[in-house]
């Protein structure tokens, strides 16, 4: 399927859904965006739309033959508001997806859709990443892809040292926007290397994307690890050889493919995720959690506690319920 043709079903879908909203300043945008769509893409739309569909869009419908249309791009303007996708003043998603979606159709030629995203959130964040699927199979050029791409590795980069949920970093709706549009720059880079893989991990475990964390998580370690010969050759697993090359990354790695197998449940897998967990004793107490090893989270905790009695640690109350201990654990705060 062609991103246009997708890009189409996905807008008309959404603008008849707009027809019966109560509000009529939405039934007038929706009219005036089918009205300009159909001239503009009437080849394209009346091949894709069934004969009892076709019926439903006929006061849409132009009786002057037109010819097939394609998309054009302004290069100048797209990569002008390349700027917007990681902002520096504070932005609610909404605010955030609507003004970059506006000035990616006005440079798209496809303007007459901003009203319907301004009403309509929902159409906005699903018609985000197909918006940009479009713009890069027109342009098929490598420069925009990468702008793109830095737009993302920055986006991701300052989404993991963000503690605010309030600007568009901290936003769960924004970075899973921003994850969706992962997905499809993908297909337009030869070298997967330019994109930060691991930190669009960690932005999908804060998604509780499990699934798609321990794919990015994956692949960023087939990457960092393409460059070495055999595999085996030293001895190390991928991940042991990570940790040993980049410590930082690699127990970050670790954690979260331990955390994403965890939460899928396959139990199994966590075994393989390394043995960061062991150099520290926060992440080998969540590691006891995962294995359901209470006694030995008690003992860890109570061997901190012994080290450092003003520590606050999680999960001792509820270790302390599944080992039996109800009263003390009643008195653990």
């Amino acid at each position: 399927t062609q991103p246009l043709d997708v890009f189409l079903e996905c807008v008309v879908r959404h603008l008849y859904t707009c027809l019966f909203d109560y509000d009529v300043a939405v039934i007038q945008a929706a009219s005036d965006a089918l009205y300009s769509l159909f001239n503009s893409f009437h080849h394209q739309l009346t091949n894709m739309l069934m004969e009892d569909q076709s019926e439903l869009f006929y006061p849409f419908v132009s009786s002057a033959k037109k010819q097939k249309k394609l998309v054009s791009v302004n290069e100048r303007e797209l990569e002008d508001l390349m700027s917007m996708f990681c902002p520096d003043e504070v932005f609610s998603h909404r605010q955030w997806v609507t003004r970059i979606m506006s000035a990616i159709l006005h440079s798209t030629q496809l303007g007459y859709l901003t009203p319907v995203c301004n009403f309509k959130e929902d159409f906005c964040n699903e018609l985000f990443p197909m918006t940009i699927d479009l713009v890069l199979s027109t342009l098929k050029k490598r420069s925009c892809t990468d702008l793109i791409i830095d737009q993302i590795n920055k986006f991701f980069a300052r989404h993991a040292n963000t503690d605010s949920s309030v600007e568009v970093y901290g936003s769960r709706d924004s970075v899973c926007t921003m994850l969706k549009v992962v997905h499809v720059v993908r297909k337009y880079t030869e070298q997967q290397r330019k994109i930060n893989y691991l930190s669009i991990s960690r932005a999908a475990i804060f998604c509780s994307a499990y699934f798609t964390a321990v794919m990015y998580g994956e692949l960023w370690a087939s990457e960092y690890n393409s460059d070495r010969g055999d595999l085996d050759v030293e001895g190390l697993t991928q991940l042991e050889y990570i940790e040993e090359k980049d410590c930082e990354n690699g127990q970050i790695l670790q954690n979260l493919l331990r955390e994403a197998y965890t939460k899928i449940g396959e139990p199994d897998a966590v075994y393989g995720c390394g043995n960061s967990h062991l150099r520290d004793w926060q992440t080998q107490i969540l590691h006891y959690q995962y294995e359901g090893r209470w006694r030995s989270v008690v003992e860890a905790c109570d061997m901190q506690l012994a080290l450092d009695p003003t520590l606050q640690l999680q999960g001792l109350q509820n270790a302390l319920h599944h080992c039996g201990l109800y009263h003390l654990a009643g008195r653990v705060s």
